[in-house]
């Protein structure tokens, strides 16, 4: 590649271009790839998509939050524990950072305030456990924060 010529590069430019309708189709082959992940959930991880995003269009958000809404859980076809990222730089070239970061993020908020309000402890759920707890994340240092910000709440009220 050291040795490409500038109309080499002109036209690798050319054919990404000419390449986007297919990234399109394959996007949403992945979410209809979700109809067979329901991972113990009452529907399957494509319903869940498109009630996301049509919650998302009801509730005024605009485009890029809709299209966000509608694949941020489609890195689950490649890794549950990593799913955010994924679906996160699949978007990146084509939302906001505000965006990219609410895909990113999403389970970290979601599995902070899920074990809170259906008052599991990581520990009773396993591959929750693993996910907010995994040593290389910053999953880790938000649980941890939050578990000291819940002792202090509770120390200060008791």
């Amino acid at each position: 590649m050291d040795v490409s010529t500038r109309e080499q590069w002109m036209e690798i430019v050319d054919r990404t271009i000419e390449a986007q309708p297919r990234v399109a189709r394959q996007i949403l082959d992945m979410v209809r790839g979700l109809s067979a992940i329901s991972d113990g959930f009452s529907v399957d991880q494509m319903q869940h998509a498109l009630q996301t995003a049509t919650r998302a269009e009801r509730d005024g958000a605009n485009e890029e939050v809709i299209v966000a809404s509608l694949l941020h859980d489609v890195g689950k076809l490649i890794s549950v524990p990593n799913h955010p990222k994924i679906a996160a730089e699949i978007l990146k070239p084509y939302v906001h950072y505000d965006v990219y970061c609410m895909v990113s993020y999403h389970q970290d908020f979601q599995g902070r305030y899920a074990s809170r309000d259906y008052a599991t402890s990581p520990s009773r759920r396993p591959a929750l456990a693993l996910t907010l707890t995994t040593p290389t994340s910053s999953r880790t240092r938000l649980w941890r924060r939050s578990a000291r910000t819940k002792k202090r709440e509770t120390s200060a009220t008791s």
